[in-house]
């Protein structure tokens, strides 16, 4: 076994292996450092999204727009339109076709988070309830 390792072949075989455990090892480490490259690319991704909605939701303009969707309920038709601090519940009936449209369409164009949107439809007319908050 001495003569083995003490032979030229023996040196031969132990340093390719020594080069194969090497080089083994470094693909693993250059895998590695890839996959937490790709991790922290998209944490911060996920933090700048999550930094653009947060100055989207605390925009001084929204209560604005809220109002504005506030005057594209007919006041005839408006059962309930509550804005608190920071949710807002709109409760309407007698909706005709193009005006849910219009309303769900202003909704959907406004940074709000929709918890309840409830529509039911009676003949040609609509009640819309939802629940949002930002």
């Amino acid at each position: 076994m001495n003569r083995i390792l003490h032979s030229p072949t023996g040196l031969i075989a132990g340093a390719l292996l020594f080069l194969l455990a090497a080089w083994g090892f470094k693909s693993y480490e250059t895998q590695r450092l890839e996959r937490t490259r790709e991790e922290v690319t998209q944490t911060q991704r996920q933090v700048r999204e999550t930094l653009a909605l947060k100055r989207l939701w605390e925009a001084k303009g929204i209560d604005k727009k809220i109002e504005g969707l506030k005057k594209l309920i007919p006041a005839a038709n408006r059962k309930k339109f509550l804005k608190k601090k920071r949710s807002l519940e709109i409760r309407s009936t007698d909706l005709e076709g193009r005006q849910l449209n219009r309303i769900l369409s202003k909704i959907g164009a406004l940074p709000l988070q929709v918890k309840t949107l409830r529509i039911s439809r009676k003949k040609d007319r609509y009640t819309l309830e939802c629940r949002c908050k930002w």
